[in-house]
């Protein structure tokens, strides 16, 4: 049986959000810290400071103006981050190359990444020939471009629950599986089935390592492994909880349940840390639920 692929890629669309918030809130912290840094040693004046800081916040808007080019080159960090090899470009065909909407393009190379980050090592492991495989990955990322599409307007619009939005995406994930099942055999297609299953969780996993090495690189080794799977473990299991739900599906919400999620696994790591290394983990559950009140200050594109 085939789980679905809607809450990954849900939970895939705000974790490129938070590493991108990661990116640009990182920078203004340091802009600021310079700014300070440069207001003590020479003794400015009020005037001056203010004029400096009017400078840093004009660089700040750029970067912020740069947030979407940054979204695939962040979510390509994240399979450096796995030890994953970059993906080959996405595949293109006559419809997407002429279409008008530059910003569909872009959520379709993110989708791209991200099928390849779920399904790359099965094309390996299962042989498939290069025609073969172009033909999987094409029809994986149209399915994950259709959620993502799906999941953006319901943020939009505001007007369904997230259990209306999880009807949704089955249907589109049961034509996916019924497009892969008249393009593989039967042995591939019980290989995919199980596969699917387990890169599920590889990709949770391993997008949490990634903001965990961004913030909280405090944690040794062992404690960064048990975050980084109770984590991951808590935020599945709030969001499978939200998909069910009667709440509006809206990025405030979504990001509710994360940060449940986060806050319940605190709880089970404040049994296994000492304190000084539960602070770090602590200290990333606040600045991911400051990430997700900037993201909602964007709001969801």
């Amino acid at each position: 049986m085939v789980k679905s692929t809607s809450r990954v890629a849900g939970w895939v669309i705000s974790a490129i959000a938070l590493a991108v918030a990661t990116v640009v809130l990182t920078m203004y912290s340091q802009l600021e810290e310079r700014t300070m840094e440069e207001s003590l040693e020479h003794n400015e004046s009020i005037a001056s400071l203010t004029d400096r800081l009017e400078a840093r916040t004009s660089e700040l808007e750029k970067l912020q103006e740069s947030l979407d080019a940054a979204d695939r080159l962040v979510a390509a960090q994240q399979l450096k981050i796995a030890g994953l090899e970059l993906p080959e470009p996405p595949v293109e065909d006559e419809e997407n190359d002429h279409n008008p909407d530059k910003g569909q393009g872009v959520a379709r190379a993110q989708m791209a990444i991200v099928a390849d980050m779920l399904y790359g090592a099965y094309y390996d492991e299962n042989g498939l020939s290069p025609a073969l495989r172009s033909k999987v990955r094409k029809l994986t990322t149209d399915s994950l471009s259709e959620i993502q599409r799906l999941e953006m307007e319901a943020f939009k619009d505001g007007d369904k629950t997230a259990a209306e939005v999880k009807r949704e995406h089955d249907g589109l994930e049961n034509q996916m599986i019924a497009d892969l099942r008249n393009i593989l055999d039967e042995e591939q297609m019980e290989a995919w089935e199980i596969y699917h299953e387990e890169s599920a969780r590889f990709l949770y996993e391993n997008l949490m390592d990634g903001h965990l090495r961004m913030l909280a690189p405090g944690l040794s080794d062992a404690n960064h492994d048990a975050a980084t799977v109770v984590f991951a473990e808590k935020i599945g299991a709030a969001l499978k909880d939200f998909e069910s739900s009667s709440e509006i599906y809206s990025l405030s919400n979504y990001n509710r349940a994360q940060s449940r999620g986060l806050n319940e696994a605190l709880i089970e790591l404040s049994e296994l840390f000492p304190e000084d290394q539960y602070t770090h983990a602590e200290r990333f559950v606040v600045q991911s639920e400051e990430f997700f009140n900037a993201m909602e200050g964007r709001g969801a594109k």
